[in-house]
Parts: structure tokens; sequence; C-alpha cells
């Protein structure tokens, strides 16, 4: 599953475990 970090900019997806 990812997620897309609000915080980031640009949002990068990242992996979660």
């Amino acid at each position: 599953m990812s997620y897309t970090d609000p915080n980031s900019i640009p949002p990068w997806p990242h992996s979660i475990n």
C-alpha cells in the first residue's frame, strides 16, 4: 500500500508496511 505525503512538494508517494 502507498500513500501520498501531503508535506512533500511535490507530494511523492511513499510505501508503508
